[in-house]
């Protein structure tokens, strides 16, 4: 399974695009996998998908994760707990994760490897990072990536 983030969100499952299609299935998705590998709370969540609403959203919440759960085909990856809900994400999957990785062992390469490692980064990116979901908490995310593919242009430029 693979995550885009680096422009418009999608999911890729056995070599297809799996669709997700809703705004707030894209910025739960978003959510869970700006937190990848990490529990976030569901009055976190809750707070994301509807921002400013006092009512108990949490059978609204168990809707969406269900709905998201049956969309990855692989439902165990979405696991709930005393902490929240956890998206498991294995190493590689994630283009955001990717990345910054590669970035990461460019700056540590002599000039020819860190030009290879910056180009193949760069070359991930298909648009802003979480390109039409308009959430707050990923509108920080998208910026500091975004700050982190800048840094990179200037590294292959001085490669």
């Amino acid at each position: 399974m693979e995550f885009e983030v680096l422009g418009p969100i999608r999911v890729r499952s056995t070599g297809r695009i799996v669709t997700v299609t809703g705004r707030l299935q894209r910025i739960l998705l978003g959510t869970l996998l700006a937190n990848a590998n990490r529990d976030v709370p569901a009055s976190t969540l809750a707070g994301v998908l509807w921002p400013g609403e006092a009512d108990d959203s949490a059978s609204k919440l168990y809707l969406h994760v269900y709905k998201l759960r049956r969309l990855l085909g692989e439902p165990e990856r979405l696991a709930s707990g005393e902490g929240g809900y956890h998206l498991r994400v294995l190493p590689g999957e994630l283009d955001a994760q990717r990345f910054e990785s590669l970035v990461d062992e460019a700056v540590a390469s002599d000039p020819r490897r860190c030009a290879e490692l910056s180009r193949e980064a760069l070359g991930l990116w298909r648009g802003e990072p979480y390109d039409g979901l308009d959430s707050p908490e990923l509108a920080d995310q998208a910026r500091r990536l975004t700050e982190r593919r800048l840094a990179a242009i200037e590294t292959l430029c001085q490669a």
